[in-house]
Formats: C-alpha cells, structure tokens, sequence
C-alpha cells in the first residue's frame, strides 16, 4: 500500500467527497459520470437493507438523492491509500448529521474503489478500518493475479 500518491484516480475519490460534503448534486454528477464504469457497482453502508448495490452513474445519482435529502456528511481525517495497481482505499471518520432529527452520528469507515482503468468497476464502504484494508488488499492481489495470467 501506498500513501497519497498523487494518483487522479485519488484525486477523484477525494473530489467526490468534496462534491457530498458541499451537497453539490451538480458537481457530483459531473464526477460520477467522469469515474463510474457504466456497469460499476457502488454498495454503501445499508446495501442489504435498500436491496443491493446502485448500479451506473443514474444509480449512484439515485443514492446521492436518497442520502443526501437524509443526511449531511462531513469526513474526518481522511486518508487515501493507492492499494496495488487498481484499488483505491479510504479510510477515516464520516460524521452524518439527520436532517430532520438534527441528531449526529460519527463512525470509523473504510471504502474501496475497484478501478478498471479510470473507472470505477465498484465501490464498497465498509463499517470497520480493519475490514476495508483486508477486501482492498485482497482485491488488489486478485487484480494482480488476474493481470499476471492474462499476459501472454
């Protein structure tokens, strides 16, 4: 794993976050529709209870409407790590904030970006630092694996 690296795949993770931060639908579109592979899955927190993964950019755009007319998000101490050739990961605190019940909430969180190239094949937030490492170290070997046997 390597730190901030400077890579534009991070740079457009981290863009998104901005993007949620500022509630700017606009901008977040514009990324979404730059960095999400038009078959990519993206799996937030509650996944099984909404029934399965967003899929594509229109779906991501569904999951922002949803999430943002809930809630306000702000990261804390955000890190992002390069995970071998293709995985972004994600790590530090999401404070959300209930717009309606006014009542915050702050949890440790991870997430893994899946690139294929420059685009998200999937994303994946996970509730625990721990877990989020160990899916986006054992991503990025079947990655490379995978890159490795197609060589020929």
């Amino acid at each position: 794993m390597s730190e901030w690296s400077g890579d534009p795949r991070m740079e457009l993770v981290r863009a998104g976050q901005l993007a949620l931060e500022r509630a700017d639908r606009e901008e977040f579109r514009e990324l979404v529709n730059q960095m999400m592979h038009p078959d990519g899955e993206w799996e937030p927190l509650l996944v099984g209870v909404e029934g399965g993964p967003y899929i594509g950019p229109q779906g991501v755009l569904a999951w922002f409407d949803d999430f943002m007319g809930a809630f306000e998000v702000r990261y804390e101490k955000p890190e992002f790590v390069l995970v071998g050739d293709n995985v972004v990961l994600t790590l530090g605190a999401m404070r959300l904030r209930g717009r309606e019940s006014d009542i915050e909430v702050t949890r440790d969180v991870g997430t893994v970006y899946e690139f294929d190239g420059d685009k998200v094949r999937r994303g994946r937030v996970y509730e625990s630092r721990d877990d989020a490492i160990a899916a986006a170290e054992a991503q990025a070997a079947t990655s490379a694996s995978t890159d490795a046997g197609s060589v020929g």
